[in-house]
């Protein structure tokens, strides 16, 4: 009788570390779910973050290029005004 009583304690206790060993796996597999998750997201912030560095990337080279624009625009303004000033002359010294 007592042996059998040990035997049945034991497998209560075996019983009882199964269930807990369950219950252990359980929460780690929560905790891994909401990991996922939160990567999931954080990857996704991220890739929006990427595509708003492309776009501006892309509009600072917009601006580049009309800025170089603009100084072709000022450097040839500038030799017009240069040809401008010596017909000028030209027509100061000829009176």
């Amino acid at each position: 009788n007592e042996d059998i009583r040990d035997v049945m304690d034991v497998e209560d206790e075996i019983l009882r570390d199964f269930e807990n060993l369950e219950r252990h796996i359980d929460h780690q597999e929560e905790i891994i779910g909401k990991q996922g998750k939160a990567l999931g997201e954080r990857n996704k912030t991220i890739k929006e973050q990427g595509k708003a560095l492309e776009e501006q990337g892309k509009a600072l080279g917009e601006k580049d290029k009309a800025l170089e624009e603009k100084d072709k625009t000022i450097e040839e303004q500038g030799k017009v005004l240069e040809e401008l000033r010596k017909q000028l002359q030209r027509l100061q010294v000829s009176k």
